[in-house]
């Protein structure tokens, strides 16, 4: 912690074994002084990640709630709008221009429903308590079925690489499914049709790891900064709604873990997340 320098006394006389215990107890107040300094160096930050996070999840809860009553508003409409887009495209010659137009028309009713499912389970995620959720899943099951559900998203040119540690028991599910499959189609959107996808899990005391890396296009600093913000999104109208790694993120913390992303742009990105121990079976 440091050091105390004594030199020789006024006097100059020897120092005695009084003199010594002195220093000693001199030096134990001058530590313990010390310690809870740098202790309440570490409770600030502690409480300013906490505020962070409470803040971020108030303002998560109340996207929600909002986006729960526009859906419910949007969804009933819209079904309607749909079956009868559906009726009419029934009707008509398919080399009509009309045909074309209705078909332009069904497009973009289907984009509005892919928002509002997609805010939909983002309200469910937000509002939801999985704190009593027992049910455990086998994570490379999970994997192997997200790239299943994935593989006509998958190019030819791009090589899926698993390296995965048969020692991790199963793990509560609390939204995997989603977590792996928003990630994997992520890397996919970013590699054009080329290039390679690692997928690693692994086991430590601190709970199970799963790493995703690609050498895809990469992201900006300022772009990376804010890839977990509802409704931000850097894909074409009608490709992203902005929610699906703020899902992931809101999924992740439920299970009070840690989901970190480094990016190179022109190199690739790596996701990495951490399950806490207690989260597996037995754990």
């Amino acid at each position: 912690l440091g050091l105390i320098n004594v030199a020789d006394k006024n006097s100059g006389e020897p120092f005695s074994e009084k003199d010594l215990v002195f220093a000693s107890t001199i030096a134990k107040y001058a530590c313990n002084a010390i310690e809870a300094m740098l202790q309440c160096t570490d409770l600030k930050l502690e409480k300013d990640a906490l505020d962070e996070q409470k803040s971020q999840l108030e303002k998560y809860a109340s996207v929600g709630k909002l986006a729960a009553g526009v859906v419910h508003e949007v969804n009933n409409p819209l079904d309607g709008v749909i079956r009868y887009t559906n009726m009419l495209l029934s009707q008509i010659d398919s080399g009509s221009v009309t045909h074309e137009y209705l078909s332009e028309i069904k497009k973009g009713l289907h984009r509005i429903a892919n928002t509002t499912k997609s805010l939909l389970d983002f309200s469910q995620r937000v509002n939801s308590n999985y704190s009593h959720h027992k049910r455990y899943v086998d994570i490379h099951a999970v994997i192997e079925d997200s790239l299943d559900a994935l593989r006509d998203n998958i190019a030819a040119g791009v090589a899926i690489e698993k390296k995965f540690d048969n020692a991790i028991p199963k793990v509560m599910d609390l939204g995997l499914s989603h977590v792996v499959e928003n990630i994997i189609k992520n890397s996919l959107d970013a590699m054009n049709g080329k290039g390679k996808i690692e997928i690693l899990t692994g086991i430590d005391d601190k709970g199970m790891h799963l790493i995703f890396k690609d050498n895809g296009a990469g992201i900006p600093k300022d772009v990376l900064e804010r890839i977990f913000e509802p409704f931000f999104t850097t894909k074409g109208v009608g490709k992203g709604t902005g929610l699906g790694l703020p899902i992931c993120s809101e999924i992740i913390q439920k299970y009070k873990g840690k989901i970190k992303v480094d990016s190179t742009v022109g190199k690739g990105s790596t996701f990495t997340i951490l399950i806490p121990k207690k989260y597996l079976e037995n754990g």
